[in-house]
């Protein structure tokens, strides 16, 4: 996914446990913008929904703005009502990968790898004090030109490189030099070595986008399923003492209940189950005997029925459910009379947020 312009689509992601740091730190919220490729690291001590909200409000909107679009897992808690309440008023445009599909948000799951690297490289054998190297770490990424817009995230946020101590030995470059410029002559040279910055920023992502294209292709297969096909769901969890060699990497079967174009599904294993939807690569046709569809009766609905037949089965009806009314009734000795049982009402449950944008 292409972005043109920084903080037009910002990945966010939870990593975590690490080991508890002195200050009693165990998670990091990582985001990462598209364009620019900014990067911030948060040292938490939980990754409750009301934690990871102050953060981005505190430390991320309020000083960078507000992105166009949020991408995030379906974590819970990236998908509570208190996140989308907040991106609601801000309008922040907030989307979701489909379940177990990292690659939808591979940059910021890309740029833990480096992280991880990174740390590991300057916090003690304890490894509880990688909250405290985490900022320089994170200001020694920014400074260093990413390899796909080949410009540091620091030049494409703020138009210059920020000054470190190594300057102070080694002296800035002579175009970095401060010189005896009015205003308006700053803001003009800003302007330009900004616009420079930003080409070739784009053409370094159009370049890395055709090549991972390209590398993806490989290896892909074209799956395509319709309405009503059982499948297996592709679902592989780890058990203590149960080797993954021998374990069943499939579970099901399922029914597609929905098509969501161009690649996802909505499975169901049975009626009263809860639907969920999945990228199409997660799923292989059922190879078994037919089984019985809930959806068949919904077919050929659209055929009129007579009024004679209507009114016919209204009076059916009503007679069957006074039949049933009187086969559940209850004699009561005290007041003389049949007195039918209290019938509980069905609780509807609730769709799951991540459910509300394909109208499930």
């Amino acid at each position: 996914m292409l972005a043109g312009a920084p903080w037009e689509r910002v990945s966010i992601d939870i990593t975590g446990p690490h080991p508890r740091s002195s200050r009693g730190h165990e998670y990091i919220l990582t985001l990462v913008d598209h364009c620019s490729k900014w990067a911030e690291a948060f040292p938490l001590r939980n990754h409750t929904a009301p934690t990871v909200a102050k953060q981005l409000v505190t430390q991320v909107f309020t000083r960078f703005g507000c992105p166009n679009q949020l991408l995030s897992d379906q974590g819970p808690e990236f998908e509570g009502a208190l996140i989308a309440e907040l991106c609601k008023n801000l309008r922040i445009d907030k989307i979701r990968t489909s379940p177990y599909k990292a690659s939808t948000n591979g940059v910021v799951e890309r740029f833990h790898r480096t992280l991880n690297s990174m740390l590991g490289k300057v916090v003690a054998e304890n490894q509880r004090d990688w909250d405290d190297w985490l900022p320089l770490v994170m200001a020694a990424y920014r400074a260093s030109p990413h390899s796909t817009t080949k410009c540091s995230p620091n030049l494409l946020i703020f138009g210059r490189e920020t000054a470190m101590p190594v300057d102070v030995v080694l002296g800035r470059p002579q175009e970095d030099r401060s010189e005896e410029r009015t205003g308006e002559e700053f803001v003009s040279d800003l302007a330009s070595r900004l616009e420079s910055a930003f080409r070739l920023a784009r053409e370094g992502l159009q370049t890395a986008a055709e090549r991972r294209k390209k590398a993806y292709d490989l290896r892909v297969r074209e799956k395509s399923f319709k309405k009503g096909d059982w499948v297996w769901y592709y679902y592989p969890r780890r058990y203590q003492r149960r080797s993954p060699k021998w374990q069943r990497m499939y579970t099901g079967p399922f029914l597609i209940t929905k098509c969501i174009e161009p690649s996802n599904y909505v499975i169901q294993r049975s009626k009263a189950s809860q639907p969920k939807v999945v990228h199409g690569d997660k799923l292989k046709l059922w190879g078994g005997a037919p089984l019985p569809s809930w959806l068949e009766p919904e077919v050929g609905r659209e055929t009129a029925v007579e009024p004679s037949q209507g009114a016919e089965s209204e009076a059916v009806g009503e007679e069957t459910i006074e039949g049933a009314r009187g086969d559940l009734a209850i004699d009561n000795p005290e007041v003389g009379v049949s007195v039918a049982p209290k019938v509980r009402p069905v609780r509807e449950r609730k769709s799951p947020r991540r459910l509300v944008d394909y109208d499930l």
